[in-house]
């Protein structure tokens, strides 16, 4: 029922930023709806679902719709691309230092404020900063609330910065439910399970979205059979992740946290200012939208932020394809840091040792 309650929480809140014509309404109305509500109540708070079995397979149906995208036209664009890649590197480590020395002069030990400035995969880094840190709560709390902060604040950006938006009509490649040929609904579980397993047995980070979006690359790039793409099924995967970020959000305790709200929303601030200057640089040499650019180097969570550029008929290919790499670049930087290890429990707080 708790699960239920939270989708049903999640859809109104879709269904309501959908008849104000917002941007991404049924993902952004379902994490504001979930948060505000469960924020607001906190008995209801407890009782909210992230529901995270349902939310990885969701995931993974995202994964074949995001992959389905990619034609051998676009791939043969990969190359011109290098330009705005360089820009995810230098905007990426921006994030990083900036955020760490912020984080350093607000008190946090070494350890903690490292991992709390990678903006990378926050369930990957989380992982990762339990092996050097007991304060992963801090970690998982600034990092929710960085890609909560940057989902919501991403297409709002759009939506005062491009003209005649209409968040109410049909997104490019998409199709209505009832237009839809019924082999669409046997090969999307079918490539979603088979590339999870794929995904998994090479283990690859994020193996519920990568392997069923390389899969869906190749099965794609084959043209077998025709790819659809339902508008209200993709409104109902929206509606699920939507739903498990807002659940989450309302259940961080603000009574027990409250000292590092504000560190929060100082990184994800500062992440979204290098954002908006990356994007402004590149879009005077190079004439692309700012609002493109911006959504391609946020550092929210890539599989929120493809699902935007689907919603909001961008090129979805180029937008994945730059979160791809900002996770897979900050992930292969993040050792560089050397925040040291954990240390047995002696009365201090694990990490004040560092130097």
């Amino acid at each position: 029922m708790a699960i239920l309650a939270t989708f049903a929480l999640g859809g109104a809140g879709g269904l309501m930023f959908f008849a104000l014509n917002l941007p991404a309404p049924f993902m952004l109305g379902s994490v504001v709806g979930c948060w505000l509500i469960g924020g607001l109540i906190r008995p209801l708070s407890r009782l909210m679902n992230p529901a995270p079995r349902i939310r990885q397979g969701a995931l993974a149906l995202v994964g074949v719709v995001l992959g389905s995208y990619v034609s051998p036209s676009l791939v043969q664009q990969i190359p011109q691309w290098w330009p705005s890649l360089l820009l995810v590197s230098i905007v990426s480590l921006a994030m990083v230092w900036g955020a760490y020395g912020f984080l350093r002069l607000c008190g946090l030990d070494r350890a903690t404020a490292w991992f709390s400035a990678q903006p990378a995969g926050l369930s990957e880094v989380i992982a990762i900063a339990r092996d050097y840190t007991e304060k992963d709560y801090v970690v998982a709390l600034i990092h929710l609330i960085r890609v909560s902060t940057v989902f919501i604040a991403s297409p709002l950006v759009v939506w005062l910065l491009v003209e005649d938006f209409d968040g109410q009509s049909l997104p490019d490649g998409q199709t209505h439910l009832w237009q839809t040929h019924w082999l669409t609904w046997v090969q999307y579980p079918v490539i979603a399970a088979l590339g999870v397993v794929a995904g998994r047995a090479l283990r690859f980070p994020l193996a519920f979205l990568l392997g069923p979006m390389l899969l869906s690359t190749l099965w794609a790039a084959l043209g077998v059979l025709p790819f659809e793409r339902p508008f209200e099924a993709v409104a109902v995967l929206q509606v699920i992740l939507g739903s498990s970020i807002g659940a989450r959000m309302a259940q961080v305790s603000f009574a027990k946290l409250w000292r590092f709200v504000p560190m929060a929303y100082g990184v994800a601030l500062f992440m979204l200012l290098c954002a908006a200057a990356g994007a402004w640089i590149f879009s005077l040499l190079t004439g692309q939208p700012f609002a493109r650019s911006f959504i391609s180097v946020s550092a929210g969570g890539a599989s929120e932020l493809s699902l935007l550029a689907v919603a909001l008929g961008y090129e979805v290919a180029f937008v994945t394809l730059h979160h791809l790499y900002r996770m897979f670049f900050v992930l292969w930087m993040m050792p560089l840091g050397n925040p040291p290890k954990r240390v047995p429990d002696d009365g201090g707080e694990p990490g004040d040792n560092a130097p």
